[in-house]
């Protein structure tokens, strides 16, 4: 089967903007791609799965944003790795985790690794990192926030 190319005109995004300048550089250019790929190859149950993170980007939600995404994995990151990893690159770059290890200690930002198997892995790791070689107390906490609408009352 020919590779799916889609004209750069039919993409929207602002070419002054250095940081868009490159459509895959925006997760959602990126699915969008990979939806169309995956229309074309008759996979619906992939197609399915990338319309759900499409759907639950425009959310808050950030835990359901990464389930949705490990689940995409899933279905299709052998077939298309290159698609995957970009979704995993812009993901990173667009949350994070704000660890409380107790009552008294502030929150920490922690980077997120979607190199992991799930997003109890994700927490579990960020934990750790918070933790920094220490043994993680039994209170901590995390919360997986958007990098723009973290809550600066909980960074100190």
């Amino acid at each position: 089967m020919k590779p799916l190319f889609v004209p750069p005109s039919t993409l929207s995004f602002d070419p002054s903007d250095t940081a868009a300048a490159c459509p895959l550089n925006t997760g959602c250019a990126v699915l969008d791609q990979l939806m169309a790929a995956l229309a074309a190859e008759g996979d619906l149950e992939g197609l399915d799965a990338a319309l759900d993170l499409r759907l639950a980007l425009a959310t808050d939600e950030t835990e359901t944003i990464l389930g949705q995404y490990f689940q995409l994995r899933g279905r299709v990151g052998e077939r298309h790795y290159l698609a995957c990893y970009r979704l995993r690159r812009w993901l990173e770059g667009q949350y994070s985790a704000l660890v409380t290890l107790s009552r008294v200690s502030p929150a920490c930002e922690v980077g997120l690794h979607l190199d992991a198997a799930g997003v109890q892995a994700v927490c579990a790791r960020c934990l750790a990192d918070a933790a920094n070689g220490r043994s993680i107390p039994a209170g901590a906490r995390i919360q997986l926030v958007r990098l723009a609408a973290r809550p600066e009352s909980m960074l100190a």
